[in-house]
């Protein structure tokens, strides 16, 4: 992580505690008032949701937007920061704090690049993110904060590298020269240098550009990113050691794959 960070843009993006990977989750349990803040982005959540209601996208919006007090629908990126990726499917893939969460998927804010009928998710119940019909009925959690703003978000450095003002991490602007399988594309990142490694799976999925496809990503920060392809992430999918996490920027999901398939590297830190 950069030094210099200006983290008034954005938040560092948390990693689960067991992890063992920067900025650690913590989180503060508000007693009286069902909310629970981050302390790593500042942001305050709901802390238990409503145990059994379903709401189509632009219902959870609403729903988010009748509490009183600058409540609203959080962006993909903002519930992707809740993601708890060792805990093993069925989940729920999130810190126990957030109490009784069931293992579902969780509306965003966030709508497809192209289309106003599709939106993001974010499934809590193994930790994926993917684009569905606003009219398809998922759980909400509402979140309380500013959302963030940079218009000058990427500085790009002498070696071919990319400081995001929003995280604090520098990245390698160009990606390796070949595709890896998974336990090399681990050891690849270390040999660039000091603090050089392969991103969380919510690390590499702060670079997705909603608003772009094919990829889905700063082309000018980051050009020559193959658009239909993956890249792999340092989570391996808790509870099955043959399956590790990716992120694609054809238009920016993540899942799980094996990792014996090769994948593109875009190492960080």
């Amino acid at each position: 992580v950069d030094a210099d960070a200006e983290t008034n843009y954005g938040f560092a993006m948390p990693n689960p505690v067991g992890a063992g990977l920067p900025n650690p989750a913590s989180y503060t349990q508000n007693f009286g008032t069902n909310t629970v803040t981050d302390n790593v982005t500042g942001l305050t959540w709901e802390g238990a949701v409503e145990p059994k209601t379903v709401y189509t996208q632009p219902q959870a919006r609403r729903r988010c937007n009748e509490k009183n007090g600058g409540w609203r629908l959080p962006t993909r990126v903002e519930l992707v920061s809740l993601v708890d990726f060792t805990r093993p499917k069925p989940g729920p893939t999130i810190n126990a704090i957030f109490r009784d969460t069931p293992g579902e998927r969780f509306w965003t804010s966030s709508l497809a690049a192209f289309s106003e009928t599709a939106a993001w998710y974010v499934g809590f119940d193994l930790g994926a993110t993917h684009q569905v019909l606003t009219s398809d009925a998922y759980k909400v959690r509402c979140v309380l904060g500013a959302p963030s703003r940079c218009p000058t978000r990427f500085q790009i450095q002498a070696g071919e590298l990319v400081r995001d003002r929003t995280t604090g991490l520098v990245w390698q602007r160009p990606i390796a020269v070949q595709q890896k399988v998974w336990s090399e594309a681990m050891k690849y990142c270390p040999t660039l240098g000091t603090g050089w490694r392969l991103p969380s799976l919510n690390e590499l999925q702060t670079l997705v550009d909603e608003d772009k496809e094919t990829p889905a990503i700063d082309g000018d920060a980051f050009p020559n990113t193959p658009p239909k392809d993956y890249f792999w992430t340092s989570s391996p999918q808790a509870g099955h050691a043959d399956f590790a996490w990716y992120v694609t920027f054809f238009h920016g999901h993540s899942d799980v794959d094996l990792v014996t398939n090769p994948f593109w590297i875009r190492c960080v830190r």
